[in-house]
């Protein structure tokens, strides 16, 4: 939700008009999380642990991409139209590796799939609650989009640090 806050936010610095795209951005997001979280499980199935660190590993990368794309997309002679459909590439994106990740958590909880799901979709709405509340309150207004994309950075490497790290569970690359 974080990543999914600063394109939101770059919709609105480049051509002011928010609310008049944000159905069609809620509607992107939904459709990549539909796409991540319906992925067959023959997918990640043999290796799912590591699948999730990959996923980490990925959203890191993109946190620091979307500010540098962002800074690119603001150049002179970029036309509306590139940056509309940049943002909203980067949203399907964004949405998609989280709902892939929440399709592997899922799975990851198969002793009892149902109290994994709503335990990770609790975790879920909280998390991107919080860090929406967080990113657009204080992380953009005091840090500006290329440290606030650095934060979330290191916030899922140590997520990713988390599943490497974990003991006899530990994943490898």
């Amino acid at each position: 939700a974080s990543m999914d806050v600063m394109l939101l936010l770059s919709l609105q610095i480049f051509f002011g008009y928010l609310f008049q795209v944000a159905g069609i951005v809620i509607m992107i997001f939904m459709l990549g999380l539909m796409a991540g979280a319906g992925l067959k499980r023959g997918f990640f199935l043999p290796n799912a642990p590591r699948m999730m660190l990959v996923l980490q590993l990925l959203l890191s990368v993109l946190s620091l991409f979307i500010p540098i794309a962002l800074i690119l997309l603001s150049g002179p002679g970029v036309p509306g139209f590139v940056i509309q459909a940049s943002v909203g590439f980067l949203i399907l994106l964004v949405s998609f590796l989280v709902g892939t990740e929440f399709r592997i958590a899922s799975f990851l909880k198969r002793d009892n799939l149902s109290a994994g799901v709503s335990g990770n979709y609790s975790a879920e709405l909280a998390g991107s609650a919080i860090g929406a509340l967080v990113v657009t309150l204080y992380l953009i207004p005091v840090l500006g989009f290329v440290l606030t994309g650095a934060v979330i950075a290191l916030l899922n490497l140590a997520s990713a640090a988390v599943l490497f790290f974990r003991g006899k569970n530990a994943v490898s690359l």
